[in-house]
């Protein structure tokens, strides 16, 4: 699979693929993050699944079976939402101020994410 990123100067990082779109985050066209999905026959176009909130900072992507798990955090706060492949809000966890989240790990194929916090 050869892909031509048509603008290859800004930041971009690939995280995975599902039902054949390519998933990626980028700084494309924000100053902040963006999640965008990319056809594989259409790779000059992305769509935009999510962009960070105002005053947020995406810390953590994962890509499950059927959920998109983000960990945001805003000064002391980090937030856990689910979204669907759509973009669409499916759960939101609220994790204790000043703690920190541990990282999200799983497989693409997981269902359930466990995920673990720290505090003082």
């Amino acid at each position: 699979l050869r892909v031509w990123m048509r603008q290859p100067s800004k930041a971009f990082k690939w995280l995975d693929s599902h039902n054949g779109w390519l998933y990626a985050l980028t700084h494309r066209d924000s100053s902040t993050r963006e999640l965008v999905r990319i056809h594989p026959e259409s790779p000059t176009v992305w769509e935009n699944i999510l962009t960070v909130p105002e005053g947020m900072f995406l810390k953590d992507v994962l890509l499950l079976d059927n959920i998109i798990a983000v960990n945001y955090q805003s000064g002391n706060a980090q937030k856990l939402v689910f979204y669907d492949y759509e973009g669409k809000v499916k759960h939101l966890e609220f994790i204790p101020e000043f703690c920190a989240l541990g990282p999200l790990n799983g497989n693409k194929t997981d269902r359930e994410l466990v995920y673990f916090y720290t505090s003082y």
